[in-house]
């Protein structure tokens, strides 16, 4: 572990901007039927994406020719999490995109939502040459694009890739201001979701996690920018827009949402509806925005449930990272849900959910407005800390104020997960990237923080927790290893590489070192005595203490047993008949520990015992002789079933 170092808050500054600016949709790019709010430049006419010249890029964009072979090939970060997405050779520093949207609903047919949009772009070249630039989208429709101010052809690439070529090759550290001009419509490559929500109005939405699919994007969550969003709704009247961002009402029918700190393009969503909109408030007294199609008192229930867990993450963790305003959710048209930087979206499959369900489900994703902005998956690692992290908040709100035994319970359930699904351990620190370490992180990342929260303290952990927050607003880790180092280095601020504490934090991130063990007991018919044989199911025996409670009619017993050998025995006295013994009854230790009553009967030797519930590779040799075929179904008594 690298030695700690004080943290020093040292802002990058902000990002230059270069001339970003807005561009107004001119007349020549409108489509047939949608008025144009205003046909004006905002700026001269050089820096406007050029209009569309015959056979250039309308509909069919330029077909790939015998001297650019390079628009069939592939092109991609090579990020085996995010097949196929990034782009090489750039780096954006800030979006600005303008939306004119129509939604046209006929009293039969299917109801269709048609736009107009420009999207600006702010890079800086990357590549030490750039003679072309790629971007994920999949419009159809591009009717003009630029490259710092000069027109450029455009080209459709393979894998949705949208290709520009400058006037002249780009070097490292050059400014790469981008246009594009384009329309697009639902159901025909668009990137709008529509659904009918009554005869009269329609509900739309943009895709999750495939910016692509509406404007042109370096779509990989590594790639963080400033976002700036405009949208006129054109002839809808009553139809609201709701996006990440603090929003201000624009020109008639319009808002912009400006998102002050950097996100990924994946993390950009637009919502349009005749919403409702319900100014609510936390007991605390936090505000949030919700967007409903329904009669206020139908939300109630669900608006109580957020308003508790804002309450409850505000309370500790004050303002959410970001947020210049109040969090907004959103009644989505999509399934499922996201926690979206500044925004909620609950999905129309969530909404006639049990209030259990809305305190269990939604507080994770709650939590993640102080978390999910810069806890991206950058890589698969850091989804899954990030979604472990979340996670575990959730099950903290879900036990507020109960004490500690909902907690270990639930981290009961996850360590029992880990026992059934996990073939073998390995460290947080270094999972595959192809995902193969799903099942690890899953259940692990969680434990993580609660072996974390456990060496700290309530109050020391989320004090540090806090620090966290505060401190990625100024830092804001996006990638790689640079999550786990910023947290470690924020946790293990000023404390020797011995400390309890940063032991813990690399036994819990850093170690692949999950016990798994059978465990037999049996207390001698005519005495106290009892007797525990531990063994070891790991390839490589594990030196841990494994805490133990022995339970008696009237009585309990903790006591811990130091664990360093494939196979140990214990003694212990118990001055009562022992009816059971639970491992790990505090949940303070992420194992696999199956334990075997043997009633009066001599404990038999490890090879002897039954199959424990271990999943482990196919073809792999199971210990102690354990048969190849022995699955779940033949274990004995898993931790869950000894601590119930």
């Amino acid at each position: 572990m690298p030695m700690p170092r004080p943290i020093v808050p040292t802002p990058p500054g902000p990002r230059p901007s270069r001339g970003a600016r807005r561009l107004a949709v001119a007349a020549a790019l409108l489509m047939a039927g949608v008025p144009a709010v205003s046909t004006a430049p905002a700026h001269p006419a050089h820096a406007q994406p050029p209009a569309a010249q015959p056979g250039a890029g309308v509909a069919t964009l330029y077909l790939p020719r015998a001297d650019k072979q390079w628009i069939a090939e592939t092109v991609s970060l090579g990020d085996p999490y995010a097949p196929g997405r990034g782009n090489p050779g750039y780096d954006v520093i800030a979006y600005d995109l303008t939306f004119d949207v129509v939604v046209e609903t006929p009293e039969s047919g299917t109801p269709r939502a048609r736009y107009l949009a420009v999207a600006l772009i702010d890079a800086e070249v990357t590549a030490e040459r750039l003679d072309r630039v790629s971007f994920d989208f999949g419009v159809p429709d591009v009717r003009g694009a630029s490259i710092n101010e000069a027109e450029v052809p455009w080209y459709s690439g393979a894998g949705n890739k949208l290709w520009l070529v400058p006037p002249k090759p780009l070097q490292r550290g050059d400014p790469l201001l981008v246009a594009v001009s384009y329309d697009g419509a639902t159901g025909a490559g668009g990137g709008f979701n529509i659904q009918r929500t009554s005869s009269q109005t329609a509900q739309v939405w943009t895709p999750l996690r495939n910016p692509g699919a509406w404007f042109p994007a370096n779509d990989h969550p590594s790639d963080r920018a400033r976002v700036k969003l405009r949208v006129t709704l054109v002839d809808s009247p009553g139809y609201v827009a709701v996006s990440s961002g603090t929003s201000d009402p624009g020109r008639p029918g319009g808002t912009r949402f400006d998102f002050h700190g950097h996100m990924a393009p994946g993390d950009l969503m637009l919502n349009i509806a005749p919403y409702t909109v319900v100014e609510d408030r936390a007991p605390g007294g936090a505000k949030f925005q919700y967007y409903t199609l329904r009669p206020a008192e139908q939300s109630a229930v669900l608006r109580g449930a957020l308003a508790r867990q804002l309450d409850f993450f505000q309370s500790r963790l004050h303002a959410p990272h970001g947020h210049e305003g109040p969090i907004k959710v959103v009644e989505s048209g999509m399934n499922g849900t996201a926690s979206l930087p500044e925004l909620l979206a609950i999905g129309r499959n969530q909404l006639t959910q049990r209030r259990v369900t809305y305190e269990r489900q939604f507080a994770s994703l709650m939590a993640a407005q102080w978390l999910g902005p810069f806890i991206g998956f950058a890589g698969r690692r850091d989804d899954l800390l990030g979604s472990g992290l979340t996670t575990y908040l959730g099950i903290l709100y879900q036990a507020r104020d109960q004490g500690p035994e909902p907690v270990q319970a639930r981290m009961a359930a996850l360590e029992s997960s880990f026992a059934f699904t996990v073939p073998r351990d390995l460290p947080l620190d270094g999972l595959p990237a192809d995902g193969s370490g799903t099942a690890v992180a899953a259940n692990k990342a969680p434990w993580a923080f609660h072996r974390l929260r456990l060496a700290l303290g309530d109050d020391a952990f989320w004090a540090k927790l806090q620090h966290f927050v505060e401190m990625s607003e100024v830092t804001s880790p996006q990638s790689g290893s640079d999550v786990l180092d910023f947290l470690e280095a924020v946790v293990t601020n000023n404390l020797r590489e011995d400390d309890p504490v940063a032991v813990a934090f690399d036994a819990a991130f850093r170690a692949a070192d999950t016990p798994r063990v059978n465990l037999a007991w049996r207390q001698a018919p005519d005495g106290n005595l009892v007797e525990v044989r531990v063994c070891q199911l790991t390839p490589t025996p594990q030196v841990f203490r494994l805490p133990l409670a022995l339970h008696g009619a009237d009585r309990r017993m903790d006591f811990g047993i130091d664990v360093a050998q494939p196979d140990q025995a214990f003694e212990a006295s118990f001055p009562a008949r022992l009816r059971a013994i639970t491992p790990d009854p505090a949940q303070v230790l992420l194992a696999d520990v199956v334990v075997h009553p043997m009633g009066g009967d001599a404990l038999p030797p490890c090879a002897a015992l039954p199959a424990p519930a271990l999943a482990r590779d196919d073809g792999a040799a199971p210990p102690h002789g354990v048969p190849p075929d022995a699955g779940p179904a033949d274990a004995a008594t898993t931790t869950d079933a000894a601590a119930a």
